[in-house]
Protein backbone atom coordinates (compact mmCIF):
# COMPACT_ATOMS: atom_id res chain seq x y z
CA UNK A 1 0.00 0.00 0.00
CA UNK A 2 1.38 3.18 -0.84
CA UNK A 3 1.24 5.92 2.49
CA UNK A 4 2.69 8.48 0.41
CA UNK A 5 1.76 12.12 1.38
CA UNK A 6 0.14 13.94 -1.53
CA UNK A 7 2.46 17.21 0.01
CA UNK A 8 5.49 14.70 0.78
CA UNK A 9 8.06 16.43 -1.79
CA UNK A 10 6.94 20.00 -0.29
CA UNK A 11 8.21 19.79 2.77
CA UNK A 12 12.05 20.85 3.42
CA UNK A 13 12.22 20.39 7.23
CA UNK A 14 10.97 17.73 9.57
CA UNK A 15 10.33 17.91 13.42
CA UNK A 16 9.81 15.99 16.36
CA UNK A 17 8.34 16.02 19.50
CA UNK A 18 10.18 14.00 22.23
CA UNK A 19 8.52 12.04 24.56
CA UNK A 20 6.17 9.23 23.08
CA UNK A 21 7.06 9.80 19.95
CA UNK A 22 10.36 8.98 19.16
CA UNK A 23 9.72 5.93 21.41
CA UNK A 24 6.35 4.03 22.09
CA UNK A 25 4.40 4.28 25.20
CA UNK A 26 4.65 1.01 27.09
CA UNK A 27 3.34 -0.47 30.21
CA UNK A 28 6.34 0.12 32.16
CA UNK A 29 6.49 3.45 31.36
CA UNK A 30 2.76 4.15 31.94
CA UNK A 31 3.74 2.82 35.45
CA UNK A 32 6.19 4.74 35.97
CA UNK A 33 4.09 8.32 35.15
CA UNK A 34 1.20 6.78 36.97
CA UNK A 35 3.26 7.12 40.10
CA UNK A 36 4.12 10.37 40.16
CA UNK A 37 0.53 11.16 38.92
CA UNK A 38 -0.50 9.27 42.33
CA UNK A 39 2.28 11.98 44.41
CA UNK A 40 0.67 14.75 42.78
CA UNK A 41 -3.01 14.10 43.39
CA UNK A 42 -2.08 13.21 46.72
CA UNK A 43 -0.26 16.04 47.49
CA UNK A 44 -2.98 18.55 45.96
CA UNK A 45 -5.57 16.75 47.69
CA UNK A 46 -4.27 15.90 50.99
CA UNK A 47 -5.09 12.41 50.96
CA UNK A 48 -2.50 9.43 50.77
CA UNK A 49 -1.20 7.97 47.75
CA UNK A 50 -3.47 4.65 48.30
CA UNK A 51 -6.53 7.03 47.77
CA UNK A 52 -4.98 9.11 45.66
CA UNK A 53 -4.45 6.00 43.20
CA UNK A 54 -8.13 4.68 43.28
CA UNK A 55 -9.37 7.85 42.71
CA UNK A 56 -7.19 8.67 39.64
CA UNK A 57 -8.39 5.30 38.30
CA UNK A 58 -11.73 5.11 39.12
CA UNK A 59 -11.67 8.79 36.67
CA UNK A 60 -9.67 7.17 34.05
CA UNK A 61 -12.22 3.92 33.89
CA UNK A 62 -14.83 6.47 33.44
CA UNK A 63 -13.38 9.03 31.48
CA UNK A 64 -10.96 7.22 29.09
CA UNK A 65 -7.70 9.45 29.27
CA UNK A 66 -5.15 10.57 32.14
CA UNK A 67 -5.39 14.08 31.20
CA UNK A 68 -9.33 14.02 31.57
CA UNK A 69 -8.97 12.04 34.56
CA UNK A 70 -6.27 14.67 36.27
CA UNK A 71 -8.99 17.75 35.05
CA UNK A 72 -11.85 16.59 37.03
CA UNK A 73 -9.44 14.99 40.45
CA UNK A 74 -8.21 18.96 40.76
CA UNK A 75 -10.87 20.08 38.84
CA UNK A 76 -8.97 22.57 36.46
CA UNK A 77 -9.17 23.02 32.76
CA UNK A 78 -6.26 21.85 31.44
CA UNK A 79 -3.85 19.47 32.83
CA UNK A 80 -1.25 19.00 30.30
CA UNK A 81 1.18 20.53 31.63
CA UNK A 82 0.96 18.50 34.70
CA UNK A 83 1.00 15.87 32.78
CA UNK A 84 4.12 16.26 31.31
CA UNK A 85 5.66 17.52 34.22
CA UNK A 86 4.94 13.92 35.80
CA UNK A 87 6.16 12.61 32.80
CA UNK A 88 9.19 14.47 33.87
CA UNK A 89 9.89 13.54 37.16
CA UNK A 90 9.01 9.77 35.86
CA UNK A 91 12.77 9.19 34.49
CA UNK A 92 11.24 7.22 32.42
CA UNK A 93 14.88 7.48 30.05
CA UNK A 94 15.81 4.08 32.47
CA UNK A 95 13.49 2.39 30.30
CA UNK A 96 15.03 3.58 26.92
CA UNK A 97 16.97 1.36 24.57
CA UNK A 98 18.99 2.25 21.64
CA UNK A 99 17.00 2.34 18.29
CA UNK A 100 18.90 1.27 15.31
CA UNK A 101 15.70 1.63 13.29
CA UNK A 102 14.82 4.93 14.44
CA UNK A 103 18.33 6.41 14.26
CA UNK A 104 18.89 5.65 10.49
CA UNK A 105 15.38 7.02 10.08
CA UNK A 106 16.44 10.52 11.32
CA UNK A 107 20.09 10.50 9.42
CA UNK A 108 18.00 9.90 6.37
CA UNK A 109 15.62 12.63 6.97
CA UNK A 110 18.89 15.21 7.87
CA UNK A 111 20.06 14.02 4.35
CA UNK A 112 17.90 15.51 2.41
CA UNK A 113 15.76 17.73 5.12
CA UNK A 114 16.37 20.14 8.00
CA UNK A 115 15.68 18.43 11.32
CA UNK A 116 13.86 19.87 14.46
CA UNK A 117 13.05 19.12 18.04
CA UNK A 118 10.49 20.75 19.82
CA UNK A 119 9.81 18.82 23.53
CA UNK A 120 7.83 19.74 26.51
CA UNK A 121 11.31 18.19 28.18
CA UNK A 122 14.01 19.79 29.98
CA UNK A 123 17.28 20.00 27.74
CA UNK A 124 19.22 17.56 30.26
CA UNK A 125 16.09 15.27 30.10
CA UNK A 126 16.18 15.42 27.03
CA UNK A 127 19.84 15.15 26.19
CA UNK A 128 19.33 11.96 28.43
CA UNK A 129 16.57 10.32 26.66
CA UNK A 130 18.22 10.69 23.24
CA UNK A 131 21.58 9.16 24.24
CA UNK A 132 19.54 6.27 25.50
CA UNK A 133 17.87 5.79 21.85
CA UNK A 134 20.85 6.60 20.29
CA UNK A 135 20.57 9.95 19.50
CA UNK A 136 22.73 13.07 20.27
CA UNK A 137 21.03 16.71 19.98
CA UNK A 138 22.70 17.83 17.62
CA UNK A 139 21.54 15.33 14.86
CA UNK A 140 18.54 18.37 15.03
CA UNK A 141 19.47 21.14 13.25
CA UNK A 142 17.04 23.43 15.49
CA UNK A 143 16.01 22.71 19.42
CA UNK A 144 13.93 24.16 21.31
CA UNK A 145 13.35 22.39 24.89
CA UNK A 146 10.58 23.55 27.64
CA UNK A 147 13.67 25.38 29.43
CA UNK A 148 14.14 27.71 26.39
CA UNK A 149 12.31 31.32 26.13
CA UNK A 150 8.65 31.05 24.72
CA UNK A 151 9.09 27.38 23.94
CA UNK A 152 5.99 25.80 25.75
CA UNK A 153 3.90 24.09 22.98
CA UNK A 154 0.40 25.68 24.50
CA UNK A 155 1.59 28.92 25.35
CA UNK A 156 4.55 29.79 23.44
CA UNK A 157 5.34 30.09 20.13
CA UNK A 158 7.75 26.91 18.97
CA UNK A 159 6.65 26.60 16.02
CA UNK A 160 7.02 29.98 14.56
CA UNK A 161 10.16 29.99 16.26
CA UNK A 162 11.17 27.29 14.33
CA UNK A 163 9.91 28.59 10.58
CA UNK A 164 11.35 31.96 11.26
CA UNK A 165 15.35 29.73 12.32
CA UNK A 166 14.75 28.20 8.86
CA UNK A 167 12.91 31.01 6.50
CA UNK A 168 11.01 28.07 5.01
CA UNK A 169 7.21 28.57 4.29
CA UNK A 170 5.08 27.25 7.11
CA UNK A 171 3.48 24.51 4.67
CA UNK A 172 7.25 23.68 3.69
CA UNK A 173 7.69 21.81 7.66
CA UNK A 174 6.10 19.09 9.19
CA UNK A 175 5.50 18.12 12.95
CA UNK A 176 5.71 14.20 14.22
CA UNK A 177 3.46 14.30 17.61
CA UNK A 178 1.63 11.96 19.58
CA UNK A 179 -0.83 14.11 21.31
CA UNK A 180 -3.60 16.56 19.39
CA UNK A 181 -3.87 19.35 21.89
CA UNK A 182 -0.18 19.91 22.18
CA UNK A 183 1.72 19.00 19.19
CA UNK A 184 -1.19 18.11 16.09
CA UNK A 185 -3.16 21.63 16.38
CA UNK A 186 -0.60 24.47 17.64
CA UNK A 187 1.95 22.87 14.67
CA UNK A 188 -1.47 23.19 12.38
CA UNK A 189 -2.40 26.50 13.90
CA UNK A 190 1.43 27.57 12.40
CA UNK A 191 0.55 26.61 9.22
CA UNK A 192 2.89 23.41 9.64
CA UNK A 193 1.50 19.76 8.62
CA UNK A 194 1.12 17.57 11.26
CA UNK A 195 2.09 13.64 11.52
CA UNK A 196 0.37 11.84 14.52
CA UNK A 197 2.28 8.97 15.69
CA UNK A 198 0.99 5.61 17.40
CA UNK A 199 -2.47 6.14 16.70
CA UNK A 200 -5.01 7.54 14.53
CA UNK A 201 -6.27 11.80 14.92
CA UNK A 202 -8.64 12.91 12.22
CA UNK A 203 -6.97 16.23 12.93
CA UNK A 204 -3.64 15.37 11.48
CA UNK A 205 -2.59 15.72 8.26
CA UNK A 206 -1.76 11.81 8.44
CA UNK A 207 -1.55 9.31 11.46
CA UNK A 208 1.06 6.51 11.33
CA UNK A 209 1.21 3.09 13.41
CA UNK A 210 4.97 3.90 14.60
CA UNK A 211 7.39 6.20 14.14
CA UNK A 212 9.21 4.02 11.44
CA UNK A 213 6.09 4.53 9.27
CA UNK A 214 7.16 7.78 8.67
CA UNK A 215 9.80 7.21 5.80
CA UNK A 216 6.49 5.79 3.92
CA UNK A 217 4.48 9.04 4.52
CA UNK A 218 7.59 11.43 3.21
CA UNK A 219 8.31 8.64 0.42
CA UNK A 220 11.83 7.95 2.30
CA UNK A 221 14.32 4.98 0.46
CA UNK A 222 16.32 3.23 3.12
Amino acid sequence: MNLLAPWANEIKAVGFDLDQTLYPDTPQIQALVRQEIYRLIAGAKNITESEAKNLFEFEYKKLGRGTLAVQNILNISDANDIMQACLEKAGVDKLLKHDTQLVELIKEIKSSKKTFLITGSSRKNSISKLDKLGLKLDIFDYVLCIDDPNSDKLYGNPFQQIIAKTGFNPKEHVYVGDREKIDITPAKNAGMKAIYVWGECMNADASIPTIYDLKNILGLRW
